[in-house]
């Protein structure tokens, strides 16, 4: 069975294979490795992510341009990225969850990270998620995280971000931290 190969994957191949023939196989190894781990931060900078709405029909949250009639709830918006935060991916992180906050329906009152897919962050990260927090008191929008796996919950409080997200800002679902949301307005 043929698997499918990415643009990149092909790209890195055929250099390799002009590399063998012009300079050698060690130094064409060599240099598909770094084409290699340069394409993994490469797609790790850009990793999927997206705004949650309600599904009746799924009976959970789901992405909203994969399911256009799931319901956003009105003051909050809900943000998912699908990957763990770290140098290569913090700015992207906080330019898609400006955007999700800037383009929702107005007033936003709360922010519900799903925090599902984050399992770690790294110093950079961690300075982003300082400036989102202070970002979003600055326009008096709470953040409510969810789904977050102990590992992220210890690393949070390793760095003293638990202590200022608080306790009763952490939520074991989406549905949990959107229904404490809505019950403080």
């Amino acid at each position: 069975i043929a698997a499918t190969k990415s643009t990149s994957e092909i790209v890195i191949a055929a250099i390799t294979v002009v590399c063998v023939v012009t300079i050698g196989v060690l130094q064409a190894i060599v240099v598909a490795v770094v084409l290699s781990l340069a394409d993994i931060i490469r797609r790790a900078a850009r990793p999927a992510d997206a705004v949650l709405g309600w599904s009746a029909q799924e009976d959970r949250y789901v992405n909203v341009v994969d399911h256009p009639d799931a319901g956003i709830t009105p003051t909050v918006v809900v943000y998912r990225i699908q990957d763990r935060l770290f140098f290569a991916n913090a700015h992207f992180f906080k330019r898609r969850l400006w955007a999700a906050v800037d383009g929702a329906p107005k007033p936003v009152r709360y922010l519900v990270l799903d925090g599902s897919f984050i399992s770690d962050f790294d110093a950079s990260a961690e300075g982003a998620l300082r400036e989102v927090i202070g970002g979003l008191r600055e326009r008096n929008i709470e953040l409510h995280v969810a789904r977050a796996a102990l590992e992220l919950r210890l690393h949070l409080e390793a760095v003293g971000l638990a202590e200022t997200i608080g306790a009763d800002h952490v939520h074991s679902t989406v549905t949990a931290a959107v229904d404490a949301s809505t019950t403080r307005s």
